[in-house]
């Protein structure tokens, strides 16, 4: 069962790696004369050539440029330093103090006492009776119906047996223990709502007549004389000493050094990094194209058909 099932994946595998040429000769050596199924009948062994690629390692000579030191003489331009010291004079300035006087005139505020006249306000008061009403709460008694809860009861005697565990006796004077019978006077309510007249006390607004005192503020204007001191300004002189900075010239002799750079030009060797081209060999790889001879299989097609035809 096994096989059956393998035997056309067989077939597919054969058709797709058969070149397109050799199929279409199968085709054409039968044509459609007959109805034939196609198979490989055997294979041929073939030697094709097949080109791949490697990596080489060559040896490529290639120019390399290299630094060298080497002294070189070079011209340096230095300062040289000199310390002079020379003399020159100056002129400078002194200031003294001096004394002098001025006469200067100032301002004295003197206090003066004047009567003037005085306008003032005052307030009196006038009272002036009136009448007027108001609105009082007063108390009254009024009559309402009322839904009232009574209890209409009567008092019950009602009987009821006792047992005495007593010597003396609980209700007898006897000593020993036995029942008796007890009388009790009972309250029996009986409940009744009924309607009622009762007196109810309420405030009532009332107007009444009133008498008051209205007050009242009227303006009168007073005069009266017063004393008022006031302030006068007062112009005066007076002498006055002051001191005052004057400038004076001075002339003198000043001794100062400074520094003074000359340049020098001197030779010095200097350091000095030139470039020199080399011709060095070096380790390259390079991808090739490489031929190689391999076998192949191809597979030989035929067709079988009961009548024997295409054999």
């Amino acid at each position: 069962m096994m096989r059956w099932l393998l035997l056309p994946l067989a077939l597919v595998a054969v058709l797709v790696a058969t070149p397109a040429s050799q199929g279409r000769g199968c085709r054409s050596s039968c044509g459609n004369s007959c109805s034939s199924n196609y198979c490989v009948v055997g294979y041929n062994t073939e030697l094709r050539t097949v080109i791949s690629h490697e990596w080489v390692t060559e040896k490529r000579k290639v120019t390399v440029t290299e630094w060298k030191t080497e002294k070189e003489k070079q011209k340096v331009t230095r300062h040289k330093s000199e310390t002079i010291t020379e003399k020159k004079p100056y002129t400078y300035f002194v200031s003294e103090m001096q004394k002098q006087s001025r006469t200067e005139e100032y301002w004295v505020c003197e206090a003066i006492t004047v009567e003037e006249d005085r306008v003032y306000t005052v307030h009196e008061e006038i009272r002036t009776p009136k009448k007027g009403t108001r609105k009082v709460y007063q108390p009254t008694v009024v009559e309402e119906t009322r839904k009232v809860t009574v209890d209409r009861g009567h008092y019950e005697t009602q009987c009821y047996e006792r047992t005495c565990y007593s010597r003396k006796g609980c209700c007898g004077s006897s000593g020993c223990c036995y029942t008796t019978t007890c009388y009790s006077k009972v309250w029996v309510p009986a409940l009744v709502t009924e309607e009622q007249k009762v007196k109810v006390h309420k405030s009532i607004l009332v107007e009444q007549p009133y008498e008051y005192v209205e007050i009242s503020y009227k303006p009168v204007e007073k005069k009266e004389k017063v004393k008022v001191t006031k302030f006068q300004q007062v112009k005066k002189s007076r002498p006055v000493e002051y001191w005052v900075c004057v400038r004076k010239e001075m002339n003198g002799e000043h001794t100062y050094s400074y520094v003074k750079w000359t340049p020098v030009v001197e030779e010095v060797l200097v350091d000095v990094q030139k470039p020199y081209p080399v011709v060095k060999e070096v380790d390259v790889k390079v991808c090739r194209a490489v031929e190689k001879k391999v076998e192949v299989k191809v597979p030989i097609y035929g067709c079988v058909s009961p009548s024997g035809c295409c054999k």
